[in-house]
């Protein structure tokens, strides 16, 4: 038991971590779709019953709205004069009006400007040493939740990349690579699992839309899915683009958080404490390990203690010293939105042998005048082989 815990404090505080690359968004927005249809109906009684319509759009408009959403609202209205509840056996006009509205959310990353300063595309990196990920898409609000709607992620094309939000983002051409996000409605406050985005941004480095200092997404439901109201929206302030280098450099001196602009429409998750987030247990050489936390204070609550303990079969160390000295992080708490905190992220090496498990980490968030627990704690297991 003691190899095996010298082994693993020695992968916190020796090992280096994997070279990584941090994109802020240069611009998000929503591009919005508003058309009327006007659906004219002649009811006939001769020589049968029977019914033609037709319709017709009467206004279409186009806008760019704050936030980052997908998805399809529809609604109909009866027209007061020439309403559509006559009988289909008598002979009368109608009319119907129809609303449609198309929200389709744009994400733009400036290639030159890194959240950690770092130059970029580094000096080492070639077409294959790498991979992207777009992170911390968290649902921020949804509308029929647990309904069927296949969410889209697509490339924006090289013309629309110009750093810049605006309508004409609304008609991104269909791209080679689409990725599906989910296939039914999340819900509100649900983390997706970081997006695999490199072969869509291996095309803008080294493909056709190379020499350009943008990169971009689209978030566009699937055509086809038009039924009433469906519709996601995520928080704008957590997403970001992390380019991983399997060339490996010494561990950054901090852990950087990141703590979201207020958006005074977003609807609070409904927990308070800290979640811990470990996907990809039992690890094996070459894995990434990659843990974070996620922090909801109530409206009052601003600085507070994060405590992250790693046990090891009831060997306590504590971050971010990793010692078995108690320790902990100050952070500063978002009243309206989570706070991301990075605890770990490396390369599990593949020269430890053998196999282990039932390993863990504990967090909570605590009051610093008293010490008092605010929240939940959380708990994750993690193992080898």
């Amino acid at each position: 038991m003691k190899k095996i815990l010298v082994s693993l404090i020695f992968l916190l505080l020796v090992l280096p971590v994997r070279a990584q690359v941090l994109l802020g968004p240069n611009d998000i927005g929503t591009v919005y779709r508003y058309h009327t249809e006007s659906i004219i109906c002649w009811n006939s009684s001769w020589p049968g019953p029977y019914t033609i319509c037709s319709t017709m759009v009467r206004l279409q408009d186009f806008a760019v709205i704050p936030g980052m959403a997908a998805g399809f609202a529809m609604y109909t209205e009866q027209d007061y004069i020439f309403p559509c509840e006559t009988p289909l056996n008598s002979d009368a006009w109608c009319n119907m009006w129809e609303f449609h509205k198309t929200y389709r959310g744009v994400l733009e990353f400036d290639l030159l400007s890194t959240m950690n300063g770092q130059s970029f595309p580094t000096e080492n990196m070639t077409t294959s040493n790498w991979a992207a990920f777009l992170e911390d898409m968290q649902v921020a609000e949804v509308w029929s939740p647990g309904q069927n709607m296949t969410m889209m992620l697509r490339d924006l094309a090289d013309t629309l990349e110009n750093g810049v939000v605006d309508l004409e983002d609304y008609d991104n051409p269909n791209s080679e690579i689409d990725i599906v996000l989910f296939t039914t409605i999340p819900e509100q406050g649900t983390l997706l699992p970081d997006i695999d985005v490199t072969e869509m941004l291996r095309r803008d480095l080294f493909g056709e839309g190379m020499g350009q200092d943008m990169t971009g997404f689209m978030l566009k439901m699937l055509p086809g899915e038009t039924m009433h109201d469906k519709r996601v929206r995520f928080y704008k302030d957590l997403v970001k683009l992390r380019v991983a280098l399997h060339t490996p450099t010494p561990a950054p001196t901090a852990t950087p958080t990141i703590t979201p602009t207020i958006t005074p429409t977003a609807t609070p998750p409904e927990w308070r404490g800290v979640k811990l987030i470990l996907p990809g247990s039992p690890f094996t050489g070459d894995d990434l390990f990659r843990l974070r936390t996620q922090c909801m204070g109530d409206p009052d609550d601003s600085d507070v203690n994060l405590y992250v303990i790693l046990d090891v079969y009831g060997e306590y160390w504590f971050h971010p010293i990793w010692s078995q000295t108690p320790a902990f992080e100050s952070i500063r708490l978002n009243p309206s939105n989570p706070v991301v905190s990075f605890i770990l992220d490396f390369i599990w090496p593949s020269n430890i042998q053998g196999s282990a498990d039932g390993f863990c980490f504990w967090s909570a968030i605590l009051d610093p005048a008293t010490s008092d627990l605010i929240g939940d704690f959380d708990r994750v297991e993690f193992g080898y082989y």
